[in-house]
């Protein structure tokens, strides 16, 4: 379930196996969260531009 929500296969999930099952479901994946940063950063870019 982590490898489908983009966690490279040696991250640690740590606890019980139940609470690992949470943390996976409840989690950004981690390629989603990098493409949401990019897109803010060049969000934030045009900004800066269009104030100049």
């Amino acid at each position: 379930m982590a490898r489908l929500q983009s966690f490279d296969d040696d991250f640690i999930f740590e606890g019980p196996k139940n609470k690992q099952l949470v943390q996976i479901g409840v989690a950004v994946p981690p390629l989603l969260g990098k493409a949401i940063g990019l897109e803010i950063r060049v969000s934030l870019g045009d900004l800066g531009k269009k104030r100049k």
